[in-house]
């Protein structure tokens, strides 16, 4: 499910609805690489030989507990690293077209129809912290969003992968309702967000807060964020919500799967 949360700056969470294996953070290209030295056959020995040792017993049962734990957790990530690197520099790379957001989802959507596993991807799209010049910059974040999220499900659906993503939006604040001197606004409390995808049913969720009544000059809001993280936990992933958010949350009916 894809959650789009505009405020500061940060944009979408694409959530996967299918089983998958573990989290990988890739901030860009160069940076999953696993550089061991010398050609490529070397470098494919000493790469082994570490997975080799890593995955090596360590002692006792129920000894060096800790140690494990880690160990499982490299071979884990380098095995989710060398497959990632195969998905973006292999012969079968995932087409990755456009530029910004767009690409970013693209990419996202190449990963799901090739199977990756990951059943949460975070992009981000920078911008949204409007000091200044609301109007103008809010015209063009928008508009990249918009675009962005239509191509995403457009390729989802090309390979039938559309009614297994969702997406959502969120951000760690929103804005002012009062314009400042500089034709923006400044930080605010209650934002809003966006979900997407053919599995949603569309429509607005609650009603627009007043402009009138305001708490400290900010927007009230009328859904806590956790009961959505909650709905899309235990309906979606199939997770214990009350695990992550450490409370039992109500659900937003709205958002529950549609048939």
């Amino acid at each position: 499910m894809p959650i789009l949360h505009i405020g500061r700056g940060r944009l979408p969470l694409a959530v996967t609805g299918a089983p998958g294996g573990g989290a990988v953070t890739v901030s860009g290209q160069d940076s999953f690489h696993l550089e061991l030295g010398g050609g490529q056959a070397a470098q494919q020995k000493v790469r082994r030989r570490l997975l080799d040792e890593l995955a090596a017993p360590t002692g006792k049962a129920g000894e060096n507990e800790l140690v494990s734990f880690v160990q499982r957790q490299q071979v884990q990530t380098l095995t989710a690293v060398e497959q990632l690197r195969e998905l973006l520099e292999g012969p079968n790379a995932v087409s990755r077209q456009g530029s910004g957001l767009g690409q970013k989802l693209q990419l996202i959507a190449g990963l799901v129809a090739k199977g990756f596993g990951t059943r949460i991807f975070y992009v981000s799209l920078e911008g949204f912290d409007t000091h200044s010049f609301q109007g103008t910059t809010h015209n063009t974040l928008l508009a990249e969003l918009a675009d962005s999220v239509g191509a995403f499900f457009q390729a989802l659906k090309a390979t039938g992968h559309d009614r297994r993503v969702r997406l959502m939006t969120f951000s760690e604040f929103g804005r002012r309702v009062k314009e400042n001197g500089s034709r923006g606004t400044d930080h605010g409390a209650a934002s809003c967000l966006f979900v997407a995808g053919p599995s949603v049913r569309g429509g607005v969720v609650g009603q627009h807060p007043s402009l009138s009544d305001l708490d400290a000059d900010d927007l009230k809001f009328h859904t806590d964020f956790r009961r959505l993280y909650a709905t899309l936990l235990d309906d979606w992933l199939g997770c214990d919500s009350k695990a992550v958010l450490g409370a039992k949350w109500d659900h937003v009916n709205a958002l529950e799967p549609r048939a």
